[in-house]
């Protein structure tokens, strides 16, 4: 028999959400799942409230995705032991429902997952984040009427347990760095003059460096002009376990990525000036990148899963989903996130190619030891191609699509305003702001009306910011909505169960209409397709 939750319990108020800035701004309506949705989130990025954090605490997008997988999968698992909604068994499932609180078992569930899985510095006794998360539950389940005993908790302890113990083996844990040969100095450490060859990554402007008065941005540069470079991160995050996708359809997929730019191709030269004039530093005397899409840059150089679970939030509270309808889109939604970013680190270190500040600033031979071009912000510290945020956003989108048979973010077409953490600007993992606005905006905020425009919007960013080329952009969402598809398709994740792809109109970012969106969009996108 299904214990039934009353909609008071479902509904956790909070005074602080009321008052909150950046992503908790959007936080109209809530339930236990989208209330630790976005907590976990914030906990990714250092928070240590609802409203503030500490930047350096903030995790990459490889780590953040994991976490908030695993998160959404003990939260779907512990939900599903009370409420049996789901046949499909996931990390922890039981025949036969607990009874207790559904609400109890998912913030529960949340709760261990994160402590559990982030590093010391955060999830430590007496840490900011582990002294605020313990807080945050124990004020949930005072709401919701529950106490430790309740079944509902115990379900969500027992989830949790369960999928951190399913994730020990799935080669996160070692994380490894790569500096090509050519590029290694004498005491081991990265350095950007060396030349492993034509059209090959090698260390660039990787390191954080001084801020941009003008633009709130790391420019990956010394207050003397010196580059800073860093070793590519996360190596080994290629041979990371997925979640939703199978090992071998992760490798036809990657297999199936759009080859890279052939060198000298009139393809290349388009978009390698395309590049130079759309995505050069702000003191640059000419530029052709507009007032909008400097904005577009750097507001989304912030961490692209931040975006899909906010827009996914927002979708959520307009369509008023139930607690069970938030479980199971959340478990689809961060699995196919933390699959699309698995399967993008494999094709970037298995394409190992060379980033816009290096191309372009190469001779001949592909030496770049000189650098007179330089992009708007940090050059990410691992291979170009594919686009890591593209793939990102690409797979949230194509589940958000499929589950909402939508392009829409909310059902009136209507736009949204997205958000940051305000503690991120200026950093790495956060958006930029402005210091003189554009039309009123300093670019810690954008509306978006649809799916696609969040999509497009968001990889072409990277174009204008300088560290990508288009052609990484559209291999990146081939990828990302193919990692999708292959999930909705395969139809193995419990989550995904009876979802089917969204096809919509021409207009729509589905992979089979990506090309023609690219190439009829050429001014914007800088992808010709020759």
């Amino acid at each position: 028999m299904k214990t039934k939750v009353s909609k008071k319990k479902l509904n956790l108020t909070r005074c602080a959400l009321a008052v909150a800035t950046s992503l908790v701004a959007s936080h109209a309506y809530a339930d236990a799942v989208t209330d630790w949705n976005l907590y976990t989130a914030l906990a990714t990025k250092g928070a240590t409230s609802t409203t503030a954090g500490v930047a350096g605490n903030a995790q990459n997008s490889n780590v953040s995705t994991r976490i908030a997988a695993i998160e959404a999968r003990a939260v779907f698992d512990a939900v599903n032991a009370v409420s049996q909604f789901s046949p499909g068994k996931g990390y922890y499932y039981i025949v036969g429902a607990t009874g207790g609180s559904a609400a109890a078992a998912a913030a529960q569930a949340a709760h261990d997952v994160l402590v559990g899985t982030l590093p010391a510095s955060l999830s430590g006794a007496g840490t900011g984040t582990r002294t605020w998360l313990d807080a945050q539950l124990a004020t949930d389940l005072s709401n919701l009427g529950v106490i430790s005993t309740d079944p509902g908790v115990i379900a969500g302890q027992n989830a949790a347990a369960a999928a951190l113990a399913a994730r020990v083996g799935d080669y996160s844990a070692i994380r490894t760095t790569y500096i090509p040969s050519s590029n290694i100095s004498s005491t081991g450490t990265a350095t950007a003059t060396g030349n492993p060859g034509i059209g090959l990554w090698r260390p660039n402007n990787g390191g954080a460096g001084v801020v941009d008065a003008n633009t709130g941005a790391p420019a990956g540069f010394d207050a003397t002009g010196a580059i800073v470079p860093g070793a590519a991160i996360d190596f080994n995050w290629k041979n990371v376990t997925p979640f939703s996708l199978s090992t071998l359809d992760k490798q036809k997929l990657v297999a199936l990525v759009p080859p890279v730019l052939k060198v000298g191709s009139a393809e290349y030269t388009a978009e390698l000036a395309f590049v130079q004039s759309h995505g050069q530093d702000f003191s640059a005397a000419t530029t052709s990148r507009t007032g909008d899409q400097l904005l577009q840059a750097l507001y989304y150089k912030s961490d692209a899963e931040l975006f899909a679970n906010q827009v996914a939030r927002q979708a959520s509270a307009d369509r008023n989903l139930s607690l069970v309808q938030n479980a199971k889109l959340f478990a689809a939604l961060d699995s196919a996130l933390a699959d699309a970013r698995i399967a993008a680190f494999q094709a970037k270190y298995d394409l190992d190619y060379w980033r816009p500040i290096t191309a372009i600033n190469a001779d001949a031979t592909g030496n770049a030891a000189t650098i007179t071009w330089k992009p708007l912000a940090t050059t990410p510290a691992h291979p170009s191609a594919p686009a890591g945020h593209s793939t990102t956003i690409a797979a949230g989108v194509e589940i958000l699509r499929a589950f909402f048979q939508s392009d829409n973010i909310v059902q009136a077409g209507s736009p949204v305003t997205l958000t940051g953490f305000s503690w991120l600007v200026g950093t790495n993992n956060g958006t930029g702001k402005l210091t003189t606005t554009i039309n009123g905006k300093d670019a810690t905020t954008r509306d978006v009306s649809t799916f696609t425009q969040l999509q497009l919007e968001n990889g072409r960013s990277r174009i204008y910011l300088g560290v990508h080329f288009p052609n990484d952009d559209y291999q990146g969402q081939i990828l990302g909505v193919s990692v999708a598809d292959q999930i909705i398709n395969a139809q193995l994740d419990p989550a995904i169960s009876g979802l089917s792809v969204y096809k919509g109109s021409a207009t729509v970012g589905t992979g089979a209409n990506l090309r023609k969106l690219f190439v009829n969009n050429s001014s914007v996108s800088g992808f010709t397709g020759l």
